[in-house]
């Protein structure tokens, strides 16, 4: 082996790592286990542990779907960028600057699933319906 080729095996070899850990993961892989860390007092928007540089390592993509579980709900939301995303009754997760935040548009996320500041809950994949 020559002196350029160990450097340049070592280069592809991180690269095909850095590949293999974004790739999509299959439906229904936990993903991450977070906190409900705040409420949105007009809305009912629930404010997570989940940071935004985190998104990607997570695969949290808009128009992708996220499952999340709570201990007394489960649903599936689509992933956006903001609450125009889905239609008016809809819920979402929201890919927001401060971190993933769980809402209804025009609706009241936490009121309507329970969830108070200190609830957990996990994400796993889910396929686009």
């Amino acid at each position: 082996m020559t002196r350029t080729a160990l450097p340049v095996l070592l280069v592809a070899a991180a690269l095909l790592v850095a590949c293999a850990a974004n790739e999509e993961q299959p439906a229904g892989t936990m993903i991450a286990k977070g906190t409900v860390t705040g409420l949105s007092d007009t809305h009912g928007n629930v404010y997570t542990s989940i940071r935004p540089d985190q998104y990607d390592t997570l695969g949290l993509k808009p128009g992708n779907h996220v499952h999340v579980a709570f201990a007394d709900a489960a649903l599936t939301l689509v992933i956006g960028l903001d609450y125009t995303d889905v239609p008016a009754g809809q819920p979402l997760a929201v890919l927001h600057r401060e971190g993933l935040t769980f809402a209804i548009r025009n609706g009241n996320f936490s009121a309507t699933h329970g969830i108070a500041v200190g609830t957990t809950f996990t994400l796993s994949t889910a396929p686009k319906p």
